[in-house]
């Protein structure tokens, strides 16, 4: 019996080669998209890292800044998983200066893997910077989730700078964040350990 793991890769890289086969470089990009996600749940970095190059490879300047945008973070999350920080920072921070090009979304998720690469190296303030820009992003279009995630990121950045007094306050206002829905969610953007310029 074939496994999931290895079901799913196989089917998201079929539907990727028809769509290349194809040209449909609209389909063909969400899939890799896609194949990321699905490489990055079953850890295998390496491979994600040379889908995102490739996916960089097509996206050509003129057909838009938000396939580069996302391939180029795609890129920055496989070295950070990979430990390879420098260049994560390098494609982070490329990402976010094609500024218009990331939609919402792309943008707090952005500011999330730039945040990673900048904690991995060791830069706690313009790590927590970036958190936070990912956390009251996230939390200002309603992605719960992703919010949480990112205060718990911040926690992390600050108990590795041995602040654990605001750590214990981001990794309790995580789940608060995760349940948070209306006027809430402003009021908890607005907590001084989470917002902080």
């Amino acid at each position: 019996m074939i496994r999931v793991e290895v079901l799913g890769p196989l089917v998201v890289r079929g539907a990727a080669e028809a769509f290349e086969a194809e040209g449909a470089q609209e389909f063909l990009a969400e899939t890799c998209r896609f194949e990321m996600w699905v490489l990055d749940s079953a850890g295998e970095y390496e491979r994600q890292l040379e889908l995102a190059e490739r996916m960089l490879d097509m996206s050509s300047p003129d057909a838009g800044a938000s396939h580069r945008a996302s391939a180029l973070n795609s890129m920055s999350w496989a070295q950070v998983r990979l430990g390879r920080f420098g260049p994560a920072l390098a494609h982070a921070e490329a990402a976010l200066a094609l500024g218009e090009g990331l939609g919402p979304y792309s943008l707090a998720d952005t500011w999330h893997t730039l945040g990673s690469a900048q904690a991995g190296l060791g830069h706690h303030e313009a790590a927590e910077r970036s958190f936070t820009h990912s956390a009251e992003t996230h939390l200002g279009l309603g992605a719960h989730s992703f919010a949480a995630a990112a205060l718990r990121s911040l926690g992390d950045v600050h108990r590795d700078a041995g602040r654990h007094d605001r750590a214990d306050a981001a990794y309790r206002r995580a789940p608060a964040a995760e349940h948070t829905v209306g006027p809430g969610a402003a009021a908890l953007r607005e907590e001084p350990d989470v917002h902080r310029t």
